[in-house]
């Protein structure tokens, strides 16, 4: 499940990957689309990618919906990109202690202006990064 639009690599790296998308699109007001991914969370969903704050809307799911959407989908990896978290003033790392199915990325790239070095980091319960590293 992806916000429509949002950092556009994410769709295309589920393409490769063949997974089934569940596209998302925002609503006039480019309020982050919550009621939208509950729509169509299902026992299959196993990937929800959400970038906060996202590019190019500038939206942002509010703390309390990740934290909702966490719990409704426990079976599902939900990744958070949060590679402008800087904008958004605070990053949801401390969440990971609690929600063993949160990944969250961030990024040196953009707030350190390091763009070119393609340097990121990983946030995640240690059974997923001991699966992330086999890779």
């Amino acid at each position: 499940v992806v916000a429509e639009p949002s950092f556009g690599m994410i769709t295309l790296q589920a393409r490769i990957a063949g997974a089934t998308l569940r596209p998302v699109r925002y609503g006039s007001d480019l309020a982050f689309p919550v009621e939208g991914f509950r729509a169509v969370l299902n026992s299959k969903t196993r990937l929800l990618a959400i970038v906060r704050p996202d590019s190019p809307t500038g939206g942002r799911i509010r703390r309390a919906d990740l934290i909702d959407l966490l719990r409704e989908a426990p079976q599902a990896v939900v990744m958070l990109d949060e590679t402008y978290w800087h904008f958004c003033g605070e990053s949801c790392v401390d969440l990971l202690a609690e929600y063993p199915n949160l990944v969250i990325l961030q990024s040196f790239s953009k707030a350190y202006g390091l763009a070119g070095m393609r340097l990121g980091m990983v946030f995640a319960a240690a059974e997923s990064i001991a699966e992330y590293r086999k890779v």
